[in-house]
């Protein structure tokens, strides 16, 4: 305040004996120059923290409805939860509620109609024209914020909104960087699950695996191929359905590379790494007119038969032959303008299990889960020191 109070004498002098047009004005002025290193008065103190665990508020109408469409994932705890705190939503158009631990039975216990606490009200101001607005504030964590909105056939749009801080260790490569992800390597094709990133920070992944781990002592993961000199700093992943009599889905990762001869040379010392660790035996293998390697007696998880081919733009590496079969079969995934991107489809999820139980247990009734959603897309973007984070789960037939 001193040096406001400093900042505002000057201004006088230096406005003394000038004709000033309105009084109004330059007060306004003299406020306004104070403004650029303190405030016209006492510095506003910042908003508080947000209790601890879970807050949430909104319509009460849409939390039912929310909460009617987790039911449906039976047999799972969530569904119990879930329709115990619908049985104990007040009757009145809003509502709000908190659990200091997230319990769902702490959360039914704390439902009312809203009133007027500050941090509900500020919550609701947050919400602004969405369905719902939370907080989840864990224990020496930083608090997540959101938003959800509910279409009227089902649709889910849940915004969330982290601190750049939360994405900390191996987090770091989720955290969306400024620059697009581009078009992808991989296959779309019938995937389970596809994600495309560039990270803040590109992809060191040998500085985020502590030397003498049981990750570097297995993979070698602090070899020269994962010190970030030879690669761009995007990775994609795709998962696909088991191949018929087989019983793990087909797996695959590209990771951008700055140039196809530098990338193919580092992968090949680190496979001379595990060759001189493991006793296994490198095979040949080639798609698509992109050479690489297999190591098909390292079997150190069901049917592991790791291999990599280095093309153009990335090193990919499948879980075993038939998944780079897959990844490269020509059907690459769209150029995107987000940062970051991620799609699940439930639906495929659910018809892959399905033939898994069938085989693995034949007759037995199994049913898979059934989500009440077709299919999950996520995106993220940095904003200031945030990451903000798009959730749309897709009700309806596939089109």
């Amino acid at each position: 305040m001193r040096s406001t109070r400093r900042l505002a004498a000057r201004l006088a002098r230096a406005f003394a004996g000038r004709r000033i047009p309105a009084r109004p004005t330059g007060a306004a002025l003299l406020c306004a120059a104070a403004l650029l290193t303190a405030s016209c008065g006492e510095r506003p103190a910042s908003e508080p923290d947000w209790p601890p665990g879970l807050s949430v508020v909104g319509r009460t109408q849409a939390l039912a409805h929310l909460l009617a469409r987790l039911e449906r994932l039976e047999p799972t705890r969530l569904a119990q939860g879930a329709r115990e705190i619908r049985r104990a939503l007040p009757a009145c158009g809003s509502v709000e509620g908190r659990a200091a631990n997230g319990h769902p039975a702490e959360l039914r216990e704390g439902l009312a109609c809203r009133s007027g606490d500050a941090t509900f009200g500020r919550l609701d101001r947050e919400r602004g024209e969405d369905d719902l607005a939370f907080v989840w504030n864990p224990e020496g964590g930083a608090p997540v914020r959101g938003s959800i909105s509910i279409g009227p056939d089902g649709d889910l749009e849940l915004a969330l909104r982290l601190e750049r801080a939360s994405f900390t260790g191996a987090r770091a490569l989720l955290r969306p960087g400024a620059a697009a992800a581009g078009p992808g390597v991989l296959s779309t094709r019938e995937t389970l699950i596809h994600a495309r990133l560039r990270p803040e920070g590109g992809l060191p992944i040998a500085d985020l695996v502590p030397r003498g781990s049981q990750a570097d002592r297995l993979f070698r993961l602090k070899s020269a191929l994962f010190a970030g000199t030879v690669l761009e700093g995007t990775w994609e992943a795709a998962v696909y359905p088991p191949e018929t009599a087989r019983t793990m889905p087909r797996a695959a990762l590209a990771l951008g590379v700055v140039r196809r001869d530098a990338a193919a040379a580092a992968i090949e010392a680190f496979v001379r790494e595990l060759l001189a660790a493991w006793p296994v035996h490198r095979s040949f293998f080639s798609v698509g007119g992109a050479t690489g390697a297999c190591l098909l007696d390292l079997n150190v998880l069901p049917e592991l038969a790791p291999c990599y081919v280095a093309t153009e733009r990335a090193l990919v590496v499948g879980w075993n032959p038939a998944s780079l079969r897959k990844a490269l079969d020509g059907q690459p995934a769209p150029p995107v303008a987000e940062a970051a991107g991620a799609t699940v489809d439930f639906e495929r999820i659910a018809e892959a299990d399905a033939r898994l139980a069938g085989r693995l247990s034949p007759g037995s009734g199994r049913l898979p889960l059934a989500v009440p959603w077709r299919r999950l897309v996520a995106r993220g973007r940095r904003v200031g020191d945030e990451v903000h984070v798009q959730l749309t789960l897709v009700s309806g037939a596939r089109t």
